[in-house]
């Protein structure tokens, strides 16, 4: 799903008072952001992570979630009170709940609840998957368990495959 900022969707209240905003910024990829309305506490967000490794926090502050297609990374969150625009200091704060899980929230510096806040982090992530040859996608869905199913054609002699039956 492609959404151009004019495309946007926003998902009223999965907090009271908090709005999520998703939408997809041209240079940036995928986006959303948290709008949280005056009068709520918006450190009680919390976000489950579920990952086969261990999800970690980079020195910069950013989320990485290490896959066995590459590294998907969450920019830390860059923060601010949208009438004054006046950057506000945030951070993720990551709690382990068990090895595959573990839950994220936002700590906040110098935060008055009076006017909306912004949070908003950036999801990043970029693999090559291709060969040596044109590729094309025609088609992408999910199933239940969230497993990707692309489908199209390929033309490449180098193109990653698994052999039947090695498991």
């Amino acid at each position: 799903v492609s959404l151009k900022k004019e495309q946007q969707s926003t998902l009223r209240d999965i907090y009271p008072v908090i709005d999520c905003v998703l939408y997809n910024a041209e240079e940036k990829g995928f986006k959303y952001d948290f709008i949280i309305h005056p009068g709520y506490d918006a450190s009680k967000i919390k976000l489950l992570y579920r990952s086969e490794k261990s999800i970690q926090l980079d020195e910069a502050g950013n989320i990485l979630i290490k896959t066995p297609l590459g590294t998907l990374t969450e920019n830390a969150p860059v923060s601010y009170l949208q009438e004054s625009h006046t950057s506000i200091a945030s951070r993720f704060v990551k709690k382990i709940l068990d090895r595959h899980n573990a839950e994220i929230s936002f700590q906040f510096s110098g935060f008055s609840n009076t006017e909306t806040l912004i949070i908003d982090p950036q999801l990043v992530w970029g693999t090559f998957f291709g060969g040596n040859d044109s590729d094309g996608a025609m088609s992408v869905d999910c199933d239940a368990n969230g497993s990707l199913y692309i489908t199209g054609y390929t033309g490449p002699t180098n193109f990653p495959t698994q052999t039947w039956g090695n498991a």
